[in-house]
């Protein structure tokens, strides 16, 4: 379960998210009194209170997008991810608002005309799937703000999910939960708000996580000290870069060691492989190395820093039989070889 450390640290910064979208949109919405009112609005709503909730879900967006970034101090690229966060936050709850009033209206007449358990079933369906369009859309800009469709996929999979199940509990967990929050001394709908919006913020970043961690190929992990030290990335894309700017996918930015880009790691041949730019130093369990493909657990060492690589399918993707491995060009060889099959350069004696 060594995945769902990020996906707990993402899931906070939802729930936060979710908070501050609670304290925007409050003050502009009120109660709701009855079935009639939700699926057969009698007056017209201002602008105010759509509005809100476009805001509530830019303020979500910021908070899942940015706020981690901005916390480990990497300003430049916490600007960056947090105007994609509020473009999509507002964008996905502008379309959570306004398709669910549509359906909401649409279904009214045949809603109001059956039992109060269709009733409510049909309400804990529609907003499920209405919350699940916030989720998804959040979701994927996450993997895009990286530049990864691979990832924009899986996230954009697990904000469905978490959006989806948050909606869900909004009208079944949520107001119990908000009459024991306001016990029983005021109206419980703002309690009912408040914790639904929070646990849709930390679902989404929760699930979306997750869905991130377990589809990509591998990750990496800062373990050496350091600002960013225990602070995971995912690899899911042709080419991950490493280096002390903000700009890379792996950013370093604290290590005084590094140039703006000291390496990338590089999809090819069925694995990732380390390849250091120009003449950075490198090594892979403290040896040196030119490129080489990746093995679950390798220890990376760059500058100051070290980072353990971990794949999706764990030690079993390791090749007992291929413990030599050369120099040159990184190629695994048997135990027995002196020159490297790939290349044909000699191997050194050590292993």
């Amino acid at each position: 379960m060594k995945w769902l450390g990020r996906s707990y640290s993402r899931a906070v910064f939802g729930a936060v998210g979710g908070f501050l979208a609670w304290l925007l949109v409050e003050p502009f919405t009120t109660d709701v009194a009855s079935f009639e009112e939700l699926f057969r609005p009698v007056t017209a709503e201002g602008p105010a209170q759509p509005l809100a909730w476009i805001g509530g879900g830019a303020l979500l967006g910021f908070a899942l997008f940015a706020l981690e970034d901005f916390l480990w101090g990497m300003t430049h690229f916490g600007i960056r991810k947090a105007v994609i966060g509020v473009f999509s936050g507002a964008l996905g709850m502008s379309f959570a608002f306004f398709i669910g009033g549509q359906v909401f209206s649409a279904l009214g007449d045949l809603v109001l005309a059956q039992a109060g358990l269709y009733r409510y079933a049909t309400l804990v369906l529609v907003r499920g799937a209405t919350w699940s369009l916030a989720g998804v859309l959040l979701g994927a800009a996450l993997g895009l703000a990286r530049g990864s469709v691979r990832g924009a996929a899986a996230s954009g999979l697990g904000g469905l999910i978490g959006g989806a199940t948050a909606g869900l509990l909004f009208d079944t967990l949520a107001p119990t939960l908000g009459v024991a929050l306001t016990m029983g001394l005021t109206e419980p709908g703002w309690g009912s708000r408040l914790i639904g919006l929070v646990l849709l913020g930390a679902l989404i970043g929760l699930f979306s996580a997750i869905s991130e961690t377990v589809l990509a190929t591998a990750r990496l992990k800062v373990i050496s000290s350091g600002r960013l030290e225990g602070r995971e990335f995912v690899a899911d894309k042709p080419i991950i870069t490493i280096g002390r700017s903000e700009l890379c996918d792996i950013a370093l930015y604290y290590d005084p060691t590094l140039p703006d880009r000291a390496a990338r790691l590089q999809w090819q041949q069925g694995a990732y492989w380390i390849i250091p730019e120009s003449n950075v130093p490198l090594t892979v369990n403290n040896r040196p190395v030119r490129q080489q493909p990746l093995r679950d657990e390798d220890v990376i060492t760059v500058g100051e820093t070290k980072l353990i690589y971990r794949t999706r399918s764990g030690p079993r993707g390791r090749r007992e039989g291929a413990t030599r491995l050369c120099q040159e060009c990184g190629s695994e060889n048997r135990p027995s070889a002196h020159f490297c099959r790939n290349c044909g350069a000699p191997l050194a004696d050590d292993r």
